[in-house]
């Protein structure tokens, strides 16, 4: 029976190729603008832009309402709204285990903002 060195490795190419395959469209749509990217970088950069474009996204909606906040901020603020209408929903006033509630109790069914 042979047995696996450490030197060797056990790392199979053929495991990656459906995310390579995600992954090169986004590295050809970076080259159509001059950027050289590998493919995992490209899809590194494209999350990055997904988030980027988010947190835009939740500062342009305080916005409407009057709160002006950097893109960061609406994010912490989204979040801590969140978390109220968990506890509001739970009739829980320890967030920890509001979130514990909504996260272990009917799971499945799906959660409700109540907005």
């Amino acid at each position: 029976m042979h047995e696996i060195e450490p030197s060797q490795s056990d790392f199979n190419p053929y495991d990656h190729e459906p995310l390579r395959s995600i992954q090169r469209p986004l590295q050809y749509k970076l080259a159509k603008y001059g950027i050289n990217a590998s493919p995992e970088e490209a899809h590194f950069l494209f999350t990055q832009k997904i988030v980027h474009d988010a947190k835009l996204y939740l500062q342009q909606d305080l916005s409407k309402h009057g709160i002006e906040v950097s893109p960061d901020e609406a994010v912490a603020i989204y979040g801590l709204h969140t978390i109220h209408l968990m506890m509001e929903s739970t009739g829980i006033a320890d967030p920890q285990e509001a979130m514990q509630r909504i996260a272990l109790d009917n799971l499945s069914e799906p959660f409700d903002l109540g907005e």
